[in-house]
């Protein structure tokens, strides 16, 4: 995918989220596996908007070391006893290639965005639903290139640290990165000490 092709998608998610968050709650749900790339990628996206919260089924134990550490706010869900805001605007689905990797059911008639840096994608997108599927090593690349160009402030020491624990785990500690994990790195080492 082409930068130009990024950016007018990164556009278009600016927009739905911005509508999403308009028209209500915007949950950012993980896949249920709770690892570091999905636990920091819905934590650090929650950070662009007070609307949004990271919630899922499972914190792996990296993730919830991460969490209690840096007070990140995370929320757990339960498997059979979910309750949803009465208002949602929409649901921001992170590192899930299907609906089946949430371990929930969420609710319907509800605009949903997929983020996901995986090759497969099993869901079935309705007219106001959106689908980012990038060929990264993570899902947190995704999302510093939405905060870098849409909302620079949230991108806090503690958002970053999350972005980068993300990215460290999901390519074995650069074992498996390419050039633009790499320069994910580098953006989200800049300004302050990590």
């Amino acid at each position: 995918m082409s930068s130009q092709d990024k950016s007018v998608e990164l556009q278009t998610f600016d927009k739905w989220l911005k509508d999403a968050c308009n028209n209500g709650a915007v949950p950012v749900v993980t896949g249920k596996n709770g690892d570091m790339d999905t636990i920091g990628s819905a934590v650090a996206l929650s950070a662009a908007h007070p609307n949004m919260m990271a919630c899922g089924l499972h914190l792996g134990r990296t993730a919830k070391r991460m969490v209690e550490s840096l007070k990140a706010p995370f929320r757990k869900l339960s498997e059979h006893q979910t309750v949803w805001p009465k208002n949602i605007g929409g649901i921001v689905v992170v590192d899930a290639a299907a609906p089946g990797q949430v371990g929930i059911t969420l609710p319907k008639d509800v605009p949903i965005c997929i983020l996901d840096h995986h090759s497969t994608c099993d869901w079935v997108l309705g007219e106001n639903d959106l689908l980012l599927q990038w060929n990264v090593r993570a899902t947190t690349q995704i999302v510093d290139e939405y905060l870098s160009n849409y909302t620079p402030e949230s991108r806090t020491p503690v958002v970053r640290k999350m972005l980068l624990a993300g990215l460290l785990t999901d390519t074995a500690r650069f074992r498996h990165a390419d050039k633009g994990a790499f320069q994910t790195a580098v953006n989200l080492l800049q300004d302050d000490d990590i």
